[in-house]
């Protein structure tokens, strides 16, 4: 990654020549073992295009979500162990959602993924203590809701009490909501009930704050003062965007943006784990892989206050 200035610096640190240090494994990438559904229910199906989306960080684990690029197998989290990297287990979710955010939840040690129900917005929260050893099968959910005001959940991020979901627009401008969790978890969607067209609309759930963000977001974290969003779209250089959060509520264009650091191809979401900033690509999958400038297969972490300086440095040097 020497075309992207700063980057092994603020990513590997003291790791600098064990350059796979700090960094996580995806794993299944080639071959995960997964469910299909069936007319006569879920069959063993080997998935061999998995394709990585979400990541989230908690205490102990280091989560990515991941769909079947071909379409046929149930879309998963995989949980590694945050402390030595490896791979624990997959947790198999239901059907096969885009998977494009997921986040963590402190506060009720849950996990929130986008997901798509009904041909609208959905987020649910699974709870992470599924047993390796459970019987193959999807997991039950402890809440779904669905999302009134937003066209797609393409991102969520847990900041302040708040869930930030974000819509990923090609051609305009992306838009991103705030949802306070408490209002997510009353009254929504209860395991066993079954959304028809007579109760779907008693379960929606419309947005508190609405703010204009960059096109093309496909990840969004947040410190105690800055915003970071994550764009990117095609075989082009993918970008990180730092915004303020202090004072007034504003829009996250880019002409509000206090600064913009290169990064690589097929940037997906990104999460702040401390001073770590936590990245996940898709150009690791094999959907990908072949016309991707660099293949990244792994989580990268980088130490967010380096990557910040040399980002400067970099825009100082240019406007010498």
């Amino acid at each position: 990654m020497g075309y992207y200035q700063g980057l092994t610096p603020a990513s590997f640190g003291q790791y600098a020549k064990a350059t796979q240090s700090g960094t996580y494994l995806v794993p299944d990438l080639d071959q995960a073992q997964m469910l299909k559904k069936t007319p006569s229910g879920y069959k063993a199906y080997t998935a061999e295009m998995m394709t990585p989306q979400g990541g989230a960080v908690t205490p102990d684990y280091v989560i990515v979500s991941a769909y079947d690029h071909q379409r046929q197998g149930n879309s998963i989290l995989s949980i590694m162990d945050k402390r030595t990297g490896r791979h624990l287990k997959n947790i198999i979710l239901k059907g096969r959602p885009h998977v494009g955010g997921i986040t963590y939840d402190p506060e009720h040690d849950l996990l929130w993924v986008c997901g798509r129900k009904k041909a609208r917005a959905q987020l649910f929260a699974i709870k992470l203590t599924y047993p390796a050893d459970q019987p193959q099968k999807p997991i039950q959910y402890q809440y779904s809701t669905l999302l009134k005001s937003i066209t797609r959940a393409s991102l969520v991020s847990y900041h302040d009490g708040a869930l930030w979901v974000g819509y990923f627009n090609i051609f305009g401008d992306s838009n991103v909501q705030s949802f306070q969790v408490s209002a997510v978890i009353k009254g929504r969607e209860k395991a066993g009930v079954k959304l028809t067209a007579r109760n779907i609309r008693s379960n929606e759930l419309k947005s508190e704050q609405r703010w204009q963000a960059v096109d093309k977001i496909q990840g969004l974290t947040f410190s105690d003062t800055r915003a970071y969003f994550s764009q990117s779209y095609g075989l082009d250089d993918s970008w990180i965007y730092v915004f303020a959060t202090t004072g007034r509520p504003q829009q996250f264009t880019p002409e509000k943006a206090l600064l913009k650091i290169r990064m690589p191809a097929h940037l997906e979401q990104i999460t702040l784990d401390g001073n770590r900033l936590y990245a996940v690509f898709e150009s690791g999958a094999k959907a990908y892989a072949l016309n991707a400038k660099t293949r990244i297969g792994r989580v990268v972490s980088f130490d967010i206050d380096t990557l910040v300086k040399e980002a400067k440095q970099n825009d100082d040097a240019k406007a010498q």
